[in-house]
């Protein structure tokens, strides 16, 4: 019959059925040989408050009321004797249900694993031994995990084949917008590769070798409803992810039609900095240092991140800067090429080479070298505009003119040379055969014929 779990009045697990078969005890051996152990219908849920406290955590507390176990004495005839060997044939545990709750973010984030499954073979009391495993589950809210491989409890060893297929990374949009004013719409996160556990010198040692990919993902601005950031597909075959001590390398990163905003504010701050909910740190993670001090040595990444060439293909850019006089701003589209030598590395900087369309007629270019993780130290980009529509561009171009621009082609050079925080650029505009139209109303406009 099934097994319940109660803790304070409550039912907190269940376990529909358990199952002994085949085993024997051989005494003059002291050897106890069991072909299967079958766990089926196990459910509980796992919650933390809005204090991230965990239920479990109280569950688990010892009751006032509990005695003290006592050891059992050992006898003195019991010294040399052999102890008792185990053989377990196959050990089961499935249809595990699970429901985790995270009530510690505005909006709760909710996961409910189903169709939870573990096997294990040839187990015995020698936990050195390797044990062959699967297991596997699957979300509710979509996804799966599967594994197979062994492991060795008693070496902290182990090295399982894992797929990751369909996640679902709208559950996850709390965790998004918790931090900055996004809402995560759409995205889909699979994997396949080897994962290898083993002791190491500063804990239990985890790498993971194979490939990943990001699917339809779309982050939303919120309140306005429009795109901020997202792609088709974001994927690498070349993923090599470790922990203790952690490291993220790849080959190869490829996006295919990333789209994204980049504004540059009158203030020149970037819109990102004004998505996110608290005031952001700098690249390095700590508050900017006041610009008369000297720039310290730069320290090792915690966390080191070395891809060696991200490949963007058909990218769809917005990009405007507001702090240019007149203030321009227009979108990209087709924008291909590549970065090259993209790392946490202080010493390293990323080389930058893309080329894409504005338009019809027009193109964009962007060129230079950049420290994406720290570009207010150290940033030296080039966009080229040429031939751009004036009647196709954005109200920045226009706005000075006080009239709506019916004809003529733009051609623009932006510069951006930063180097410790200082930024130096040389900017040129170049009008072709610019016809103005209907006045329009605007307070910052001139009076032109």
């Amino acid at each position: 019959g099934p097994v319940r779990v109660a803790s304070g009045g409550r039912d907190v697990a269940s376990l529909a059925r358990a199952s002994l078969a085949n085993a024997g005890v051989k005494l003059a051996e002291r050897r106890i040989d069991i072909e299967a152990v079958e766990l089926s219908g196990m459910r509980t849920e796992v919650q933390l408050d809005k204090n991230k406290a965990l239920n479990w955590a109280g569950y688990l507390e010892k009751s006032p009321h509990a005695s003290a176990a006592k050891a059992a004495p050992v006898r003195p005839d019991d010294a040399g004797v052999k102890p008792f060997a185990l053989a377990l044939d196959r050990f089961v545990l499935d249809g595990v249900e699970i429901g985790f709750v995270d009530a510690s973010t505005p909006q709760p984030v909710r996961l409910d694993l189903t169709q939870g499954r573990v096997a294990l073979r040839d187990l015995s009391l020698d936990l050195d031994r390797p044990l062959p495993v699967e297991a596997g589950f699957a979300l509710k809210q979509g996804g799966r995990l599967t594994a197979s491989g062994s492991v060795s409890p008693g070496k902290s060893q182990g090295r399982l084949e894992v797929r990751l297929s369909g996640l679902s990374l709208q559950p996850f949009a709390p965790y998004v917008n918790q931090f900055a004013r996004l809402d995560l719409q759409s995205g889909t996160a699979s994997a396949r590769g080897t994962l290898a556990v083993a002791p190491g010198s500063s804990g239990t040692r985890a790498d993971f070798d194979g490939g990943f990919a990001v699917d339809d993902l779309a982050l939303i601005e919120e309140g306005t409803g429009e795109a901020f950031l997202g792609w088709k597909r974001l994927s690498s075959d070349s993923l090599d992810f470790a922990l203790a001590p952690g490291h993220l390398r790849m080959t190869e990163l490829v996006a295919e039609a990333p789209f994204g905003k980049l504004i540059i504010f009158e203030d020149g701050s970037i819109n990102l900095k004004r998505i996110l909910r608290s005031s952001a740190p700098t690249e390095n993670g700590s508050a900017a240092p006041p610009a008369t001090q000297p720039a310290a040595a730069p320290a090792a990444p915690a966390f080191p991140l070395a891809i060696e060439r991200v490949r963007i293909v058909d990218a769809n850019v917005q990009f405007a800067d507001l702090s240019l006089t007149p203030q321009f701003g227009t979108r990209m589209h087709g924008l291909s090429g590549v970065v090259t030598g993209l790392s946490t590395d202080a010493r390293s900087s990323a080389q930058v080479e893309l080329d894409g369309r504005v338009d019809e007629y027009g193109s964009a270019r962007v060129r230079g070298t950049v420290q994406p993780f720290r570009a207010t130290e150290f940033t030296d980009l080039t966009l080229a505009f040429r031939n751009l529509e004036m009647a196709n561009l954005t109200p920045y171009s226009g706005k000075f003119a006080g009239r709506r621009i019916d004809s003529g082609t733009l051609s623009v050079d932006l510069e951006y040379k930063i180097k410790q925080r200082q930024l130096v650029g040389e900017n040129k505009f170049i009008v072709n055969k610019l016809k103005l139209g209907e006045r329009v109303d605007s307070p910052d406009a001139m009076n032109l014929p």
